[in-house]
C-alpha cells in the first residue's frame, strides 16, 4: 500500500513541479528528458512494489538482488539524459554555482553523469552477485562520494 502511495505522490509531484518551476522556459526545453525521468521513476516504483508484493506473498524473491540492480538501471537511465537538462530548480545538481552559471551547470552535470553511470554499473554488478554485506557498505559510501565530488566540483 505504501509503495502505491509513494508512486502516486511521485506522479503528482512531478506534474506539479513543471507548473511551479521559476525557469519554465528551461523546463520546456528539457521536457523530453523530464518525461523520461518521470517515466523511469514511476516504472522503478512499480517494479519495487511488485518485488515487495511477491516477497510478502512468500515467493522466493530476495530483495537484496533485484532492488540494487533496479536502482542501478534507474541511475543509468536518468544519468544518460541528465546532460540534456537545462538549469532549473527541481531536476539535477542544484548548488548556488550551478544555478547561477550555465557553464557550471553543464560541466557539473557532465561529470555527475559519468560518476552516476559508474555508480549505476557498480550497483548492478554488486546487486547481481548478491552480497548484502557488500551492498550495505560499498553503495552508501559510493553514493556519498559521488555526491560530494559533484558538489565540490560545481
Amino acid at each position: 500500500m505504501l509503495t502505491r502511495l509513494i508512486t502516486a505522490g511521485l506522479v503528482v509531484l512531478m506534474a506539479v513541479l513543471t507548473r511551479i518551476e521559476p525557469r519554465k522556459l528551461n523546463i520546456e526545453k528539457s521536457r523530453k528528458v523530464y518525461v523520461i525521468i518521470w517515466i523511469a521513476m514511476t516504472v522503478f516504483c512499480f517494479g519495487l512494489h511488485l518485488v515487495l508484493v511477491l516477497s510478502a506473498l512468500g515467493r522466493d524473491v530476495h530483495v537484496s538482488v533485484p532492488v540494487p540492480v533496479a536502482v542501478g538501471v534507474l541511475f543509468l537511465t536518468i544519468e544518460n539524459y541528465m546532460g540534456n537538462v537545462r538549469s532549473n530548480f527541481f531536476v539535477g545538481v542544484k548548488t548556488p554555482w550551478t544555478l547561477s552559471s550555465d557553464l557550471s551547470w553543464n560541466k557539473t552535470h557532465r561529470l555527475g553523469g559519468w560518476l552516476f553511470v559508474l555508480l549505476g554499473l557498480l550497483m548492478i554488478s554488486t546487486g547481481s552477485i548478491g552480497y548484502p554485506t557488500l551492498l550495505k557498505t560499498l553503495i552508501p559510501i559510493s553514493i556519498v562520494g559521488v555526491v560530494l565530488v559533484t558538489f565540490v566540483y560545481s
